[in-house]
């Protein structure tokens, strides 16, 4: 599994079908997965360095929270079709 995915399905355990389904068979929603474990990464590396959240950690958390959006909504047109 690739580590990007891998990342999604911690966060979103209960969605772990339509993950692994939708990061095989859409492009847009593969490459979303791809920035949420980049940003993802970075925000360990903050809580693994014990840096106090600074402004960078909080926009990684913006940022992350607007992918994860972006995705929900993907995972929500693909229920409905």
């Amino acid at each position: 599994m690739s580590e990007n995915i891998r990342h999604l399905i911690e966060r979103f355990p209960e969605m772990e079908e339509r993950i692994r389904t939708l990061w095989q068979t859409n492009a847009a929603f593969e490459a979303l997965t791809h920035r949420h474990g980049e940003v993802s990464e970075q925000l360990q590396r903050y809580a693994g360095e014990g840096a106090e959240p600074g402004r960078e950690a909080e926009e990684l958390r913006r940022r992350r929270a607007a992918l994860e959006e972006e995705m929900m909504t993907i995972m929500d047109q693909s229920s409905r079709v």
